[in-house]
């Protein structure tokens, strides 16, 4: 038997968001690839060192960062290499 797959869309649908407009407004954002399932509540659900996580907390919070995670189309394994970030500025 195939568990029903979950559609983060789907679910905005069902509870009735407002789609129109609700991507988050920020001028920096800092990029975290990851290959695994998202947890429910983005980067403050990874599993990293505690200073790691502070240390990039800190840096976005000097430069009104926001941070994003993303992960590239496609299926990969969760050891499938180096992960990748990037800090895009937009004016």
């Amino acid at each position: 038997m195939t568990a029903e797959r979950f559609f983060c869309a789907d679910a905005a649908r069902a509870r009735g968001d407002a789609l129109p407009g609700t991507a988050p407004y920020g001028l920096v954002w800092v990029l975290v690839e990851h290959h695994a399932p998202w947890p429910a509540n983005g980067y403050d659900g990874l599993a990293l060192e505690p200073a790691t996580k502070s240390l990039l907390y800190e840096a976005a919070r000097a430069v009104r960062a926001r941070i994003l995670l993303i992960r590239r189309h496609g299926r990969r394994p969760e050891d499938a290499g180096p992960r990748r970030w990037a800090v895009l500025r937009y004016d």
